[in-house]
């Protein structure tokens, strides 16, 4: 007969797993790290749709940027445990079928990085990195002292 021993604390993992906890755990890992990524992705002027030519910003300006014509939007973008926050008008940006600005259609334009394929690279390289974090989370809690 065999007998094994474990040095082993479950409840300390499984602590970690619950869903609150895990998701603080994760935003805390990588909101911070999308919300900088977006920044760069907006200044870039990678976003789109890209300015109509009618547009007046456009017509004043004719390298101006979507959403980066004062840089507040960009800037306000900050991770923290409950996900990305920024000025209150970054929601109208994400909505769906866009939003009216002093009357004048505004397309939708996606601008935060996890939700983007065309920046996959960028986005795997945060998730390996907080698999590996995560990974020496656990490790660490199922270990008995």
């Amino acid at each position: 007969m065999i007998t094994v021993k474990y040095n082993i604390d479950f409840k300390k993992a499984l602590k970690q797993l619950e869903k609150e906890k895990l998701s603080d755990t994760l935003n805390e890992g990588v909101a911070d790290k999308f919300a900088k990524n977006s920044f760069k992705f907006i200044q870039s002027g990678k976003v789109e749709p890209e300015l109509s030519d009618r547009n007046p910003r456009k017509i004043k300006n004719k390298s101006a940027k979507p959403l980066f014509d004062t840089g507040k939007l960009a800037r306000s973008l900050k991770g923290n445990s409950k996900g990305i926050s920024g000025v209150s008008y970054a929601k109208d940006h994400l909505k769906e079928d866009g939003y009216k600005f002093k009357g004048l259609p505004v397309p939708q334009r996606k601008f935060i990085t996890a939700d983007l394929p065309t920046e996959k690279s960028a986005n795997n390289k945060i998730y390996k990195e907080f698999e590996k974090k995560f990974v020496k989370l656990l490790s660490k809690s199922i270990r008995k002292r």
